[in-house]
C-alpha cells in the first residue's frame, strides 16, 4: 500500500512506500518522519533500522486492531474477512500471523457448507480436498455419500495454504486428518458388482468400449450412493497435458512423429473413468438391454456427456456432436409419443 508521510507537519508524500509490514497489504498508513530519515530527494524513506522499527510497530498496531475487531465487531471482522479473503490467502504461505488468521476465519467451500481450515481439523472424519474447481463438483455428491468432507481448493493460493496449515503443528495442521483426494482409492471404496451382474453386463461393457474410446475415457461398473446418480466421472489430473502430448503426435509424422513418442510424460497415466452406478435403475435397465444395439451407445454417450457437464468439462467437437444426436434422439421420442394430457 502506499502511505501519507508528513515531515515536521508539512507533506512529503502520498505514495510512500515501506511504512507496513508486507503482511499489512491493506492498511494505509498517515505518518510524521520527524524521527525517520527521508531520502535525497525528499520524497521518500530511508529504509534503515529507524524504519524497520516503525514497521514493527505498525504491524504490532494492526494486530491489535485485528484482534480487537474479531472479539468485539465480529460483523465488521466478517466482512472484513470476506473482502480481504484473496489477499490474506496469497500473504498466509509466507507469514505465520496471517496463516493463524486464515486458518481460524477464512472460510473454504466443502460439502458441509463453508468451513475454516480449523472446523475441518476437529471435525474428526476424513477431510480430502481437490486442486481444481471441476474435480470438486465432480466428487462432491459421492464423497459426501461415502462419509467423507470434500473440501474445493481450486481457487487461487488455497492449495499453498491448506498445504502450510498442514505442516504447521502450532496451529494443528500435522494432526488433521486431510488430505488429497485421490480418485482411484474412492474407485476402490465402492462395491464391486456380484458374478451374476457382472455376467449380465459384459456386453454392456464392451458396447461402451465401442461407443467411447477408451483412451479418452475408461468405463466401469460399480456400486455405490446415492443411487438417484447413474454415472460418475473421474477426471484426470493430467488430462489436459495428455491430451495435448496424444494431439501433438497424431498430427506429426515421420521422424517428429518417433522424436514425441521417445518420452511421452503422460504415457503412464491412467485415462479418466466414467463409473457406471449399478444400483442405479437406469443402468440396471441398461445391462438388461441388447447391447449391440444402437440405444445402448447412444445412452453411453449421453451418459457421458451429462458427466462431463455435471464436473464442469470442456466439451470437444466429438462430445458436443454425442449432445446434439442425444437432444435430437429425445425430441423424436417425444414428437413419436406425445403426452396426452386431460382425459
Amino acid at each position: 500500500a502506499r502511505h501519507t508521510v508528513y515531515a515536521k507537519g508539512m507533506l512529503v508524500s502520498r505514495s510512500a512506500y515501506g511504512l507496513a509490514p508486507p503482511w499489512a497489504y491493506f492498511a494505509w498508513v498517515v505518518a510524521d518522519s520527524a524521527h525517520l530519515r527521508l531520502t535525497a530527494s525528499r520524497e521518500q524513506l530511508v529504509d534503515d533500522e529507524a524504519l524497520e522499527d516503525a514497521r514493527a510497530a505498525v504491524g504490532e498496531r494492526v494486530r491489535a486492531w485485528l484482534d480487537d475487531l474479531a472479539r468485539h465487531a465480529p460483523t465488521r471482522f466478517a466482512a472484513f474477512v470476506s473482502a480481504h479473503a484473496m489477499g490474506l490467502r496469497s500473504v498466509a504461505t509466507t507469514d505465520g500471523f496471517v496463516l493463524g488468521l486464515v486458518v481460524e476465519h477464512v472460510p473454504f467451500e466443502t460439502t458441509q457448507g463453508p468451513r475454516t481450515l480449523a472446523q475441518l481439523a476437529d471435525l474428526g472424519v476424513p477431510v480430502r480436498y481437490t486442486r481444481t474447481v471441476d474435480q470438486y463438483h465432480a466428487l462432491a455428491d459421492v464423497a459426501a455419500s461415502q462419509g467423507v468432507v470434500l473440501v474445493n481448493a481450486g481457487y487461487a493460493y488455497e492449495e499453498e495454504v491448506l498445504s502450510a496449515f498442514l505442516a504447521s503443528p502450532a496451529l494443528g495442521g500435522s494432526g488433521a486428518d486431510i488430505a488429497l483426494v485421490d480418485p482411484a482409492r474412492l474407485l476402490d471404496s465402492f462395491s464391486p458388482c456380484s458374478p451374476t451382474e457382472e455376467a449380465e453386463a459384459a456386453g454392456l461393457m464392451l458396447a461402451a468400449r465401442r461407443a467411447i474410446d477408451p483412451r479418452d475415457c475408461e468405463v466401469v461398473m460399480r456400486r455405490f450412493e446415492p443411487a438417484t446418480m447413474p454415472a460418475l466421472y473421474l477426471p484426470d489430473p493430467d488430462l489436459a497435458g495428455r491430451q495435448i502430448a496424444r494431439a501433438s503426435k497424431e498430427a506429426a509424422s515421420g521422424v517428429w512423429a518417433q522424436l514425441l513418442g521417445i518420452d511421452d510424460p503422460f504415457a503412464r497415466t491412467r485415462p479418466p473413468r466414467m463409473v457406471l452406478n449399478r444400483t442405479n435403475p437406469l443402468i440396471a435397465r441398461l445391462a438388461a438391454l441388447d447391447a449391440g444395439g444402437a440405444v445402448a451407445a447412444q445412452v453411453l454417450r449421453g451418459l457421458y456427456v451429462q458427466c462431463l457437464l455435471q464436473g464442469r468439462q470442456a466439451l470437444g467437437p466429438k462430445e458436443r456432436a454425442w449432445a446434439g444426436q442425444v437432444l435430437g434422439a429425445l425430441i423424436d421420442a417425444a414428437l413419436d409419443h406425445p403426452r396426452k394430457d386431460g382425459p
